[in-house]
């Protein structure tokens, strides 16, 4: 479901490259939207998400976020990713070796929200690791937990910041399956209104439920839209049983 908070969504309709690999993009949605990016291997998902982040501009074309335009070559444009109102986290967590969890959590209120007093920081940090479920492992060190765990913790810093972007590159992938349901439920309970966010995911539950889908192929969107008219049109089985509905029983 999308939280809509009156704001602008997201546009992109541009061209970028990879060496000899040539991406196509074009796709909108709305503010509040939760958007799958499915394809196969080497279709170019990473790299939208990276167009998305400004760590790969456009070529040609233009890139738009609630209200504000990040990216057009043509008029001079490029907003760096620091001036984005993203947050990006990739598959490989990247957490600070030498800080705490509840320390690395807090690392980004630090950056985005500088007002709040390192105690505020530390507790709303706090409060954030028990909705994850992660309270346990506050004062441990990324090398004492699990891959999984590490994952979770780069998720919830992120949200923590409370960017209107969020891009997630397969965020469930190191996650055992008893903690996945909870993550996505700590997810959608610290998110704010109007934020986007844009996941790249093998996953049947997350694609089959997101507002939105993206079907990628050799750099060029192929499908775009909400879940059942997108599996309705296909002709790829693999996309129509990834989207196929979700058995909640």
């Amino acid at each position: 479901m999308t939280r809509d908070n009156g704001q602008p969504g997201l546009s992109l309709d541009g061209t970028t490259s990879v060496d000899e690999f040539s991406l196509q993009l074009k796709l909108a949605v709305g503010p509040g939207s939760t958007v799958a990016v499915v394809g196969p291997n080497g279709a170019g998902k990473s790299t939208l998400l990276n167009v998305l982040a400004g760590l790969k501009v456009l070529d040609s074309g233009r890139l738009e976020c609630r209200g504000s335009v990040w990216d057009d070559p043509v008029n001079g444009v490029y907003v760096t990713p620091e001036r984005r109102d993203i947050a990006l986290v990739p598959q490989n967590a990247l957490l600070f070796p030498h800080l705490s969890i509840i320390d690395n959590v807090a690392f980004g209120l630090r950056y985005r929200r500088s007002h709040l007093s390192r105690r505020e920081q530390q507790a709303k940090a706090y409060e954030t690791l028990e909705i994850a479920g992660l309270n346990r492992l506050a004062n441990r060190k990324p090398h004492q937990v699990s891959g999984g765990q590490r994952q979770r913790a780069a998720i919830v810093r992120a949200l923590l910041t409370e960017p209107g972007l969020l891009l997630l590159d397969e965020p469930l992938s190191n996650v055992d399956a008893t903690n996945r349901h909870d993550l996505r439920q700590a997810i959608e309970t610290l998110r704010p209104a109007g934020q986007i966010q844009m996941v790249v995911t093998h996953g049947h539950d997350h694609a089959a439920t997101a507002d939105h889908v993206v079907a990628l192929h050799h750099g060029r969107i192929t499908a775009s839209g909400p879940p059942a008219e997108v599996a309705a049109a296909t002709s790829l089985s693999w996309l129509r049983d990834l989207l196929a509905p979700v058995d909640h029983d």
